[in-house]
């Protein structure tokens, strides 16, 4: 009779799957920079090559450095759109280089000092965020309480048999 084969390990002495993808060294911290980019977990599933439900939640339920990654990098994400959008609705000054080369050599370097003028919708977008009760979109608040309500209409041909 054949020996009882030995199940592998990970270098953490955890069980491993037959067919598991997780590498501890390379998941978290793709996961991160995936994530700041704006990837949804969808396509970060898809880049890994596993299903959403395994990276979202059998990973982050079974490896904490990948819990750790998985909520910085929404956070990560969360606080960059938050800049973005705050930056938007005050404006801001910056920079526009324009680089002239000739034989692959730079010749002249032309900068403009540039403006981008505050976003009314960007300053409704923020406040309404930062403070619902003054900002908040009254007439969103109005629809939520059909939420949940469906109506079923039962049409029956006049040809039917009663």
């Amino acid at each position: 009779m054949a020996g009882k084969k030995s199940v592998a390990t990970n270098p953490d002495g955890r069980k491993k799957h037959i067919h598991q993808k997780y590498d501890p060294d390379y998941h978290p911290q793709n996961y991160t920079k995936l994530a700041e980019l704006g990837m949804s977990n969808i396509q970060i599933a898809k880049f890994f090559e596993v299903s959403r439900p395994t990276m979202a939640h059998d990973w982050v339920n079974r490896y904490p450095e990948f819990a750790k990654a998985f909520s910085e990098g929404t956070m990560n994400l969360e606080q960059k759109l938050k800049s973005a959008l705050v930056r938007k609705a005050i404006g801001f000054d910056y920079e526009e280089r324009k680089t002239t080369t000739e034989n692959g050599i730079e010749t002249k370097v032309e900068v403009t000092e540039k403006v981008c003028l505050p976003d009314a919708n960007a300053a409704l977008k923020a406040l309404g965020r930062y403070n619902k009760e003054f900002w908040g979109d009254k007439e969103a608040e109005k629809d939520e309480s059909a939420i949940g309500k469906i109506e079923i209409e039962v049409v029956t041909s006049a040809n039917s048999e009663d």
